[in-house]
């Protein structure tokens, strides 16, 4: 005799495996879509961009707190009298020195130069922001089109099927209505119907093939090489 409680045995193992299968399917999802993430990263000039934006923020910054150096000088002297100190009989080097050093410090210098380094510090910070913003831009616009990739993908395979059911049920009319056992109004009736559904399985593909040029344009790769 069937026991209640091995019917409930039998859907709870059911259900656990259906769970474990969907959640093998969502971390494979997951793991697609970040690849998918990466390389239009990876591929973006805009991206490229802002990187190239943030290492200049960040030498900015190296080359403000430095600008202290340029208020002191050091320069060379050669001439006769330095390179051969025997010649200078009447000392006339200590005129024409073998170096100088000299400095130039101002008191708006104090205060100048941490303002401009903090200046390029926001900058800096600016420079990140525009970053993040251009990596979260690309994610969503990726999870947009595979979304859009995904279900226009499913839709065309539900209407093919609905196609090929429709095909069987297409010629049967056709040949009714050359029989004569349907009238024309019957035949153009699911003559329309089949002709629409034709076209909507035209608009799909176009729907589809729209989304993976956009998709693979921002990959740089086509998209078969990524679900592999």
């Amino acid at each position: 005799m069937f026991k209640p409680h091995t019917f409930c045995t039998i859907l709870f193992i059911l259900t656990f495996s259906f769970t474990w299968a969907q959640g093998g399917d969502s971390t494979r999802d997951m793991a697609l879509v970040d690849r998918l993430v990466q390389l239009a990263v990876k591929n973006s000039a805009e991206y490229d961009i802002s990187k190239h934006n943030l290492r200049i923020a960040r030498n900015n910054i190296k080359l403000s707190r430095r600008s202290w150096y340029d208020n002191f000088n050091i320069t060379g002297n050669a001439n006769e009298f330095v390179l051969n100190p025997s010649a200078d009989a009447e000392e006339r080097g200590a005129f024409f020195p073998l170096y100088n050093i000299s400095g130039n410090l101002s008191v708006g210098t104090f205060f100048n130069i941490p303002i401009r380094t903090r200046i390029e510090k926001e900058k800096y910070v600016i420079a990140q922001s525009e970053m993040k913003i251009q990596h979260s831009d690309i994610k969503i616009r990726v999870l947009q089109l595979y979304e859009e990739y995904l279900l226009n993908q499913k839709l065309l395979n539900i209407q093919n099927e609905i196609m090929n059911d429709l095909k069987a049920i297409h010629t049967v009319y056709e040949q009714k209505f050359r029989d004569e056992e349907i009238s024309f109004e019957a035949y153009n009736k699911e003559l329309i119907g089949h002709n629409k559904l034709q076209l909507e399985i035209v608009v799909l593909e176009s729907k589809l093939n729209n989304t993976l040029i956009e998709l693979e344009s921002m990959i740089g790769v086509p998209i078969e090489e990524v679900i592999q």
